[in-house]
């Protein structure tokens, strides 16, 4: 909090310091913003995030105030208005998907944005399908199916490891094993367990 608030008085200088900027002829009633300090976050999917703790704008308003609506978006480029969210803070409901935020502040016809706030969904690692298979000693096991990950902080850009373990506790790599899905070309020799190891986070299925 000392760190924030040292942010925001320097950021008050700053602002002070831009008020003889001209615009169109005439000062600038909007000299700052504001700035969302916690603007980077991570969430578990269904979850919401903390509330966006923001700054409130700078300047001089002679035109009712400065009116604050927030704005989201899913790819942080199209932004709209959130309904009901015209407060100096905001409190974000439960997401299932990367989201952005920014605040946008108004006086009369001017208007200014603030930083935008990325919150970010936990990898899911999704699901092995194929749970269990009885086997005769030298049949090879048939395909080990999983679904696909999701989420994280690059969706789309996942890597995957297939990993052994005759515990269910200490698991090991398996060389080359790094598909979606985990396929066997020869018997195993002993009994064993699988898992599969996503990038980004690590989920035991």
């Amino acid at each position: 909090m000392a760190l924030q608030l040292a942010a925001l008085l320097l950021l008050s200088v700053m602002a002070h310091a831009a008020g003889g900027f001209e615009k169109n002829g005439s000062y600038w009633a909007i000299k700052f913003a504001g700035y969302i300090f916690n603007h980077t976050q991570t969430v578990i999917l269904g979850n919401a995030p903390q509330k966006l703790e923001t700054s409130a704008a700078l300047g001089s308003c002679n035109s009712g105030g400065f009116i604050y609506q927030w704005q989201q978006s899913t790819d942080g480029v199209n932004f709209t208005n959130i309904p009901g969210a015209n407060g100096v803070e905001y409190q974000p409901g439960a997401i299932t998907q990367k989201m952005y935020y920014r605040r946008m502040v108004s006086c009369g016809s001017e208007t200014a944005y603030t930083n935008v706030a990325t919150v970010s969904v936990e990898l899911d690692g999704g699901c092995i399908s194929t749970k269990t298979q009885w086997l005769l000693f030298g049949n090879i096991p048939a395909s080990i199916n999983a679904t696909a990950a999701l989420f994280g902080r690059d969706p789309g850009n996942y890597s995957y490891q297939w990993q052994c373990s005759i515990d269910n506790i200490s698991f090991i790599d398996i060389p080359g094993a790094t598909l979606q899905n985990l396929s066997f070309s020869s018997p195993l020799p002993q009994l064993c367990g699988f898992s599969e190891k996503r990038s980004q986070a690590v989920r035991w299925i």
